[in-house]
């Protein structure tokens, strides 16, 4: 209905419902599912959804909305190569050990919905205009709006950089904002030797 600060904030706690989407056949989807999960030659479900909060939450949903009862086990696969997908079903957990998980994709679809349906709503009513506020759009946009205005307001600074040959390779050093410490490390560089004193490798 109408928009108005005074229903502000909408709280639906302890009465939240999911509904099955209508857009891009995921009604017809959900039927398909629901039939396999019925079927009386399956005993049990196996969640092999992304491994990952959302996956769970996907899972979760659909299991819940079926009401199944049937036992339910998690396949935790990142990879697709078939070794990996093997060793992860022998090693598959019951689903209620990631009950945590599922518990962190719920809070995480409510917080979503609730900063969507009253900032957005909030900030329309306060300034006389459509805004879309959300918990990841609006700070990735202040972002965004903050690297523009560095952009919009560089002034250039110059910098020094001392290069050593090293026989083969060349050794660079990070930006120098003096050129009398650069000229200082550069005459260092062109009489004295070099020992590498550590090598670190990291992935």
């Amino acid at each position: 209905g109408k928009w108005s600060l005074d229903t502000l904030p909408v709280d639906p706690s302890g009465h939240w419902r999911w509904k099955i989407s209508a857009e891009r056949g995921a009604g017809s989807r959900y039927r398909q599912i629901v039939q396999l999960i019925r079927r009386a030659d399956v005993d049990c479900l196996v969640n092999a959804c992304d491994p990952d909060r959302e996956g769970e939450a996907i899972f979760r949903r659909i299991a819940d909305m079926e009401g199944s009862h049937k036992p339910e086990l998690r396949l935790w696969v990142a990879s697709l190569e078939a070794e990996a997908i093997q060793a992860a079903w022998r090693a598959m957990k019951p689903e209620s050990e990631y009950q945590g998980l599922a518990w962190s994709a719920e809070i995480r679809s409510k917080a979503d919905w609730l900063i969507g349906m009253n900032a957005s709503r909030a900030y329309s009513l306060l300034y006389n205009a459509r805004f879309s506020v959300g918990r990841v759009q609006t700070p990735t946009l202040a972002m965004i709006a903050e690297r523009d205005r560095q952009i919009r307001n560089h002034k250039p600074v110059p910098f020094w950089t001392v290069i050593a040959d090293m026989g083969g390779w060349r050794l660079s050093s990070e930006r120098i904002d003096s050129k009398d410490a650069a000229m200082l490390l550069c005459g260092q560089a062109e009489h004295g030797r070099f020992r590498i004193m550590s090598v670190n490798r990291r992935r």
